[in-house]
């Protein structure tokens, strides 16, 4: 064996350790396979470490075999997988492996989590390198959890084993997240075994031996874009909406009627923003995963369109959006493949929505009413002084109830709440502008009675912008979704 190849010992989540001497000969069997890359594009992206886990029928892993791999460029987020440039330095490309994973996937199914984000990278660097991968059976235990375990409200790969029993380390190297992905498989199996399931996973193991693999290499290698440059990351998102993406599920996103392609891309779409992060180019990045799945503008669309109404409702959580929400909700709008304004009309539609819940819980005014115009939901109302009465108090009672507590006097505020101790610009402005002053006391038996506010915003308009283009490989016009970054400049069926 050459001696770039992994030598250490491992023992698999099962707890059984595994040789490294691998069967090649014929037999029933998996082969559990987990990859490090640069960056989520297969297009535009490269394998970093592949670790493959040899498993018999029922996901016991018997061998196991992985490697480092040059990428020929930039390792992407060290952060994230742990991978440096001095690292690979002295490592083969992909195409110094290329035959040794071959013969290893040869003649057995395959599982991954999220397999077709690992099944879409293998195949774009055995491509690269003139071979191309058949249709093998394949096992995503991601998407099999949704059978075995329906009530999971994440399912990341920690998640899926914590919920199994599995246990997990703080590392995100492949070989160790192979390991977790073969206890998850071994699990699904004998559920299957033993319960039965619709999914017919054990069979998948009988049918890799059928699968008709090329015997040579084709004659035209496929040449893929040249690595993005770096770009300019926007700042961190908010930490309430940081916050927020640590608890959405991909679930959140599809719904239980969607294609498992969606699922996956909506769960790589969480696990790729959980650094709060995004730049163009790992938006156009983004695009290619989607295409990779075999995922449709529209669909990808209304994935993107769910993740930016869950932080807009995040954000409205406490009844008040801050500048930098409101700032980080419109950049991603943009960055997520819709206009401008789309951040500005989710938030604001989630507002309406917000609204209507409170007015049906809201009590009509008693007939003895003396306190004149009542409040309104979506009111703007102005505070000075009131420290002996609890402010802060009403200032949340007010929020919670729909009304907005802004800083300034405006034509547009409905009250300023004074108690007479401050005698500034604020009452100035109130009084110039005939806006109507009340007590602290007052101003708590408005709160008892807020009254529901007539829709007065439009729904907003979803519709992206789309762009008309030329194939510069086979000359067809076609449409694609008007993203900031790289522009698309092969059609769809170009860039299978």
């Amino acid at each position: 064996m050459s001696a770039w190849f992994s030598r250490r010992p491992s023992k698999m989540a099962s707890g059984v350790e595994v040789s490294e001497e691998w069967d090649l000969s014929p037999r029933e069997g998996f082969v559990v396979i987990d990859l490090e890359t640069t960056g989520l594009s297969p297009r535009s992206d490269r394998v970093l470490e592949v670790a493959l886990i040899q498993t018999d029928y029922l996901g016991r892993p018997t061998a196991h075999w992985s490697t480092l791999i040059n990428p020929e460029g930039p390792v992407g987020a060290t952060e994230i997988h742990g991978i440096t440039d001095s690292d690979v330095a002295d490592f083969p490309s992909f195409e110094g492996i290329a035959d040794e994973v071959i013969k290893r996937i040869k003649g057995q199914a395959l599982s991954a989590h999220n397999a077709r984000f690992d099944i879409g990278f293998l195949s774009m660097e055995l491509a690269r390198v003139g071979w191309s991968l058949p249709d093998i059976p394949t096992v995503c235990t991601l998407t099999a959890s949704r059978f075995f375990l329906p009530d999971l409200p994440q399912r990341r790969l920690t998640d899926c084993a914590a919920a199994v029993g599995i246990a997990t380390t703080n590392s995100h190297r492949a070989l160790n997240d192979a390991a977790v992905t073969v206890g998850l498989l071994n699990y699904f199996l004998r559920r299957e075994q033993t319960e039965g399931s619709p999914l017919g996973l054990l069979g998948y193991a009988a049918t890799a031996q059928y699968v008709q693999w090329p015997t040579a290499k084709a004659r035209q290698v496929i040449h893929t874009s040249d690595r993005r440059k770096a770009a300019p990351i926007m700042s961190p998102l908010d930490e309430t909406l940081l916050t927020a993406l640590s608890s959405i599920s991909a679930d959140d996103l599809v719904g239980s009627g969607n294609s498992d392609a969606e699922l996956e891309y909506a769960e790589l779409i969480i696990e790729f923003l959980e650094d709060g992060k995004l730049t163009e180019d790992e938006t156009a990045s983004l695009r290619d995963l989607a295409e990779s799945f075999g995922l449709s503008d529209r669909q990808t669309l209304a994935v993107h369109e769910k993740l930016l109404t869950f932080l807009a409702a995040e954000a409205w959580r406490d009844g008040v959006i801050t500048q930098s929400e409101r700032r980080h909700i419109k950049i991603f709008a943009s960055l997520l493949g819709f206009s401008e304004s789309m951040g500005k009309q989710v938030l604001d539609h989630v507002e309406v929505a917000r609204n209507e819940r409170l007015s049906m819980r809201l009590k009509a005014l008693p007939e003895n009413w003396t306190l004149g115009e009542p409040l309104k939901i979506g009111d703007r109302v102005v505070f000075t002084g009131c420290d002996d009465f609890d402010r802060l108090g009403l200032e949340r009672r007010a929020t919670k109830g729909g009304i907005k507590v802004i800083s300034a006097v405006s034509r547009k505020t409905s009250l300023l709440v004074s108690d007479g101790s401050v005698r500034g610009n604020k009452a100035k402005s109130a009084q110039e502008l005939g806006i109507r002053i009340i007590h602290p006391t007052q101003f708590s038996e408005l709160l008892a009675y807020i009254q529901p506010q007539a829709p007065t915003r439009e729904q907003p308009d979803h519709t992206p912008a789309v762009e008309d283009l030329i194939c510069r490989t086979c000359g067809k016009d076609f449409q694609r979704i008007s993203i900031k970054g790289r522009k698309p400049i092969e059609c769809p069926a170009c860039r299978l």
